[in-house]
């Protein structure tokens, strides 16, 4: 008989490693007549063909041809072909058609081979089984049967089975343990084992011995047990060694500052840097190569290549926490050095006085699209202590370059950058005054700071107070905008009287900017419903019932949708990528990718009004109708959506006392942040206020003043009923703010009560949480609007009564901004106070 064995001549990229995963010397057998044959694929296209004329193919089909034709011609009778045939039919247990074969029962076959060889020769001698990976197996529960039918039958086997604890085997080795003995025995941890392993390779590194070893923890932590991964890891280690090596091995001083450059951009750049804007900013070094792709390769020793789109890049993520830690050759820099110098370099393009001239003639540096946003990035990594870092941003905001900066953003559509240039210059500020508290007091540092803060407040202003106009005709920046800005204010101080400058304005009231960012209306008509997510307001109201959706940054109008009916209720996702509207007969799904609807559904039967609405973390709808019935959509099923009822029970509290109600229903109800749970206000005096979890349907606390005594003890007799009670849940989901003409937080964890402090027993028209937890908020009949710190209960911002009360307030997502519907406008405010106090969320 002859062989054919065929093998891989390719090497598979594994990761960061290429390798020959089966070689020759595997792959053969070495028998006499054995043919060995190359195929020129890697491991994953060894059985795998392009075509019929594919090479690998041919060889394949030319051995079995081979093969047929030596068969074809051996002496055989028919007689004793038949009974060979008849014989392996016999002893595999094949039948007449392939069909019957798939149908026949594994345990059938098991008994046709091995039943009665174990039952026979198996009795007078002990045998041991290893089986490895059951958890890998077709069907774990039908090698388990085998497995114990085999132990009946012989008990002088002993099966040792390796698995990883799965519940489908763990049951099924529980229920065998009824027919035959079964111990477990849980693997010791082989941590230790592993970074044995991974030790042994770090220490190859030329680095300190704490880098070594945090490397080595690192890297057996993330293992997680697995050898296979600790050993491709080991190989790219070593790979990676030798590819410093060989960047360490270059000669000429030009090389290594190219190497150097190369890396420093391809570890720290933010999307990835070309090679002909590092050509633009660095002349000098590349100005005397001819051929950049091998040159690039070369000098950062096969770590960096040039990808398709003439990108500079790492050749795996993997480099970086290699580079990073193991701190090899002067040409790795750290990553605050590393972002220092992107950050200088950008800085420095922007820092250009014929900028404008180049904008109008269409003609601006190639490297100006990286350098105009990308720097802020670079900024909020790079060290606040560096003299260098400081130096540079006042160099840019001390002259006149921001302003073709604001420009070329407003001509390239990305304003927007704006806002994260001025939370990272405030960022910035805040860091460099705590990393200067120390030294001894420098004025000119404190007005660098200074500047430097007035321009983040000039930076977070421009977008919504002027972004439209800026999109339309950027170079307002240099004609009108400084005149229209407050007198205090930095563009106006320093670009009014600027040669360019076409407006001249007198008797303007505001001397700065004030905490109201900007309006937006749809004309005439009432507004009553808002929501906000991080880069749309949605608005519905008169006329014609519509909704309409504005951008967040430039508060342009972008889609309005005419509803034609009451609308309800809003609400985004917390993924932002789903906007849900619901209306007197129908709850509207849209994708606000592209705006289609992804979900269309009728009301629920019997419901005619929605009293709260919200998307779980799951993206399905919960709402809860005026009926207190509480109800569940699934937006990302396919096929039919229809509304499932949660358990009839839930808010039925019969206990409540109808002598103490105005009305037979809640006045109040909220959602937590995962839907979870449900707050309950109900319109009763003393308050009354209950938390049900949705499954089980089961209140879990109430609150009841009219039996506690606390709120009399610290205030005296309560303010008189104001019908609206009102309740928020804080984000911590072990809270709520409730309001019943007084305002206090409920602590649920150990049922403690805080009221606000020197309270005026204005009732709220509306109450909101901030998402970051740290605030609250409050509007009143009068449309004054209070803000709370949650952990005081006390007011760290408020304004005077303005005309027309609120219907709606909503904060931000980001915490930092807060929405207010009043009549026929929505106003927009963002206190500077936000960004100055924010500290991390609860």
């Amino acid at each position: 008989m002859r062989m054919f064995s065929f093998y891989e001549t390719l090497a598979t990229t594994i990761g960061p490693v290429a390798m020959i995963v089966v070689n020759k010397s595997s792959a053969v057998m070495d028998y006499p007549d054995e043919t060995r044959a190359p195929l020129d694929a890697n491991h994953h296209d060894v059985c795998k063909f392009m075509s019929r004329a594919d090479p690998n193919y041919l060889s394949i089909l030319g051995a079995l041809r081979n093969t047929v034709e030596s068969l074809q011609f051996q002496p055989s009778s028919d007689a004793v072909l038949r009974e060979d045939f008849r014989r392996v039919r016999d002893l595999l247990g094949a039948t007449v058609t392939s069909e019957e074969d798939l149908c026949v029962d594994p345990m059938t076959v098991w008994d046709r081979l091995f039943t009665r060889a174990l039952r026979d020769d198996g009795k007078d001698r002990k045998m041991y089984w290893v089986l490895d990976g059951l958890d890998k197996a077709d069907s774990s529960k039908q090698v388990v049967d085998i497995l114990t039918h085999v132990a009946k039958l012989n008990s002088n086997i002993s099966i040792l089975v390796f698995s990883r604890p799965l519940p489908a085997i763990n049951q099924e080795f529980l229920l065998t343990r009824k027919k035959i003995h079964v111990v477990d025995m849980p693997l010791p941890g082989n941590e230790d084992d592993i970074r044995v392993l991974v030790a042994d390779e770090v220490d190859r590194l030329l680095s300190s011995d704490d880098i070594k070893a945090d490397l080595a923890d690192t890297i057996t932590a993330r293992l997680q047990g697995n050898f296979l991964w600790a050993s491709l890891v080991s190989k790219s280690l070593d790979l990676y060694d030798r590819m410093t090596e060989g960047i360490l091995a270059l000669e000429l001083d030009e090389e290594k500052e190219l190497g150097r450059i190369i890396l420093a951009w391809a570890l720290y750049s933010k999307n990835g840097i070309t090679i002909d804007e590092l050509s633009e900013i660095y002349p000098a070094e590349f100005s005397l190569i001819e051929d950049l792709h091998p040159t690039v390769s070369r000098v950062s020793g096969q770590l960096v290549a040039i990808n398709p789109q003439g990108r500079v890049q790492l050749v795996h993520s993997s480099a970086v926490q290699y580079l990073e830690s193991s701190g090899r050759g002067p040409f790795i820099v750290s990553a605050t050095q590393g972002h220092e110098e992107l950050l200088v370099k950008s800085l420095t393009t922007l820092c250009d006085k014929g900028m404008r001239r180049k904008l109008v003639a269409l003609n601006p540096p190639r490297f100006l699209s990286y350098a105009s946003v990308s720097w802020v990035s670079h900024l909020e990594a790079a060290s606040p202590a560096s003299d260098q870092v400081l130096d540079v941003l006042v160099r840019f905001f001390n002259g006149p370059f921001p302003l073709a900066w604001i420009q070329y953003l407003g001509m390239s559509g990305r304003l927007s950058g704006l806002r994260e240039a001025s939370r990272a210059l405030t960022a910035y500020v805040k860091k460099r005054g705590k990393a200067d508290a120390h030294k001894p007091p420098m004025p000119h540092r404190l007005t660098d700071l200074a500047l430097l803060e007035a321009w983040a407040v000039d930076l977070i202003r421009l977008p919504a107070r002027f972004g439209r106009h800026l999109s339309d005709t950027p170079s307002l920046i240099y004609e009108c905008i400084p005149a229209l800005s407050p007198a205090t204010s930095i563009l106006h101080q320093k670009y009014n009287t600027n040669p360019a400058s076409r407006l001249s304005v007198s008797g303007v009231s505001k001397q700065a900017w004030d905490d109201s960012l900007a309006r937006v209306s749809r004309g005439p008509g009432r507004l009553f419903r808002l929501a906000a997510s991080s880069v749309y307001l949605a608005v519905a109201g008169e006329p014609r019932k519509a909704l309409t959706i504005w951008d967040t940054e430039l508060l342009e109008e972008l889609q309005t949708f005419f509803i034609g009916e009451h609308i309800w209720a809003l609400t985004f996702s917390d993924t932002d990528t789903l906007l849900a509207c619901c209306s007197v007969s129908k709850i509207i799904v849209w994708k606000v990718a592209d705006w289609t609807v992804q979900v269309s559904a009728e009301f629920p039967i019997r419901e005619k009004r929605v009293v709260e609405f919200k998307f779980d973390k799951e993206d399905n709808l919960m709402m809860i109708s005026h009926l207190k019935r509480v109800y569940r959509l699934r937006t990302r099923q396919p096929g039919p959506v229809t509304w499932e009822q949660q358990d009839p029970t839930l808010l039925n509290e019969p206990e409540v006392g109808l002598e103490r109600l105005f009305f037979s229903t809640h006045s109040c109800v909220s959602f937590d942040n995962d839907c979870t749970k449900i707050a309950v206000a109900y319109p009763s005096f003393p308050p009354l206020v209950a938390i049900w979890t949705i499954s089980p349907a089961r209140m879990i606390l109430r609150l009841d003043l009219a039996l506690d005594l606390r709120f009399r003890s610290a205030r005296g007799e309560m303010h008189s009923y104001t019908k609206r009670n009102k309740v928020v849940w804080h984000p911590s989901g072990t809270q709520v703010i409730c309001d019943y003409g007084e305002i206090f937080r409920w602590n649920l964890e150990n049922d403690t009560c805080q009221e606000v402090k020197n309270q005026t027993g204005q009732p709220a028209t509306a109450l909101a949480c901030s998402p970051d937890g740290r605030l609250f908020i409050m509007a009143d009949m009068k449309g004054s609007i209070k803000i709370y710190d949650v952990s005081s209960m006390s007011v760290v911002w408020q304004t005077l009564s303005a005309k027309g009360s609120i219907t709606e307030i909503s904060f931000s997502p980001d915490s930092l901004r807060f929405y207010e519907l009043r009549w026929t406008y929505c106003n927009i405010w963002e206190p500077g106070f936000f960004a100055r106090t924010r500290r991390g969320s609860i």
